[in-house]
């Protein structure tokens, strides 16, 4: 999926009408709206794309989170985030609360966990491809330029919609689930398996 995400900047970079930023918005539903949030978001950042909470309400409710990118990068955010989620939310129901901890806490904590171990795996796999491509435009230009100016337009494109956008604080955790939530996201698939719509959970567009 990585290698797929090179291939499209450079064939757009010689044929602008094949591929082209615009924003698309997700309505990330609880329970754990934020966490799930919190997990596109990351997705999102590593797939040269960006990400801004536009709702958030409270726990109980929805959050709705307005994501841009070119998109060939923004389908590949989708198909990952809808992916991710399902598997997440499937280990941690395997997942026993060890006795004497605060249950959510712990189960914030391990969503988080698992959120850092897959996107960071993620992060890899993407400088990984970067590094190895060899491809250039008609004009001469190389990967690292090509991917530049997309993730310059994506950026004027969030900040031509959302000019007062402010940047969100670190996320912190108490729970004590976060090294089990890395080790359940180091088994996660990140990409090798194809995504139907039958496995869509969470998210509404």
């Amino acid at each position: 999926m990585a290698t797929y995400g090179i291939e499209q900047a450079m064939l757009s970079a010689d044929h602008p009408d094949r591929d082209h930023p615009q924003g698309r918005t997700f309505e990330v539903r609880p329970p754990w709206a934020a966490e799930n949030s919190e997990l596109l978001g990351r997705i999102a950042y590593n797939l040269r794309c960006r990400a801004a909470r536009l709702e958030f309400p409270g726990r109980r409710h929805p959050v709705t989170v307005r994501v841009h990118g070119f998109a060939s990068d923004l389908e590949r955010v989708d198909i990952l985030y809808t992916s991710l989620l399902v598997q997440m939310h499937g280990a941690l129901l395997t997942e026993t609360v060890p006795p004497g901890v605060n249950a959510r806490a712990w189960r914030r904590s391990w969503l988080l966990g698992f959120t850092a171990e897959v996107t960071e795996r993620i992060m890899y796999a993407e400088a990984a491809a970067r590094q190895d491509a060899s491809a250039t435009t008609g004009s001469g230009k190389g990967t690292d330029l090509v991917l530049a100016d997309r993730e310059a337009r994506v950026l004027q494109m969030q900040a031509q919609e959302f000019p007062n956008l402010l940047k969100e604080r670190p996320v912190t955790y108490t729970g004590s689930g976060f090294t089990d939530g890395r080790l359940a996201g180091a088994r996660a698939d990140i990409g090798r398996s194809r995504i139907t719509d039958e496995g869509r959970d969470g998210i509404e567009h």
